[in-house]
């Protein structure tokens, strides 16, 4: 599975990690143009981490958050 820097403190309305980033960019930016809306990618902030489906929405790549798969990372 992919994984992807995320700010799980940046969220929106729907409860979906914003992924607009500079470090999120670059993590999605080398699947090429045609990163598909629904791909599954594991986001993380170094310390915590979630497994999401990406969505394009209002001009910002956001993840929604499937349930019960946060986890610690361990170090």
């Amino acid at each position: 599975m992919i994984e992807v820097f995320g700010d799980f403190n940046n969220r929106d309305v729907q409860n979906r990690v914003r992924l607009g980033t500079p470090q999120n960019n670059k993590d999605l930016r080398f699947l090429g143009e045609g990163v598909p809306e629904g791909l599954a990618v594991r986001v993380s902030d170094g310390d915590y981490e979630e497994e999401t489906v990406i969505e394009f929405d209002d001009g910002v790549w956001r993840g929604r958050v499937r349930r019960e798969t946060g986890r610690a990372e361990l170090k």
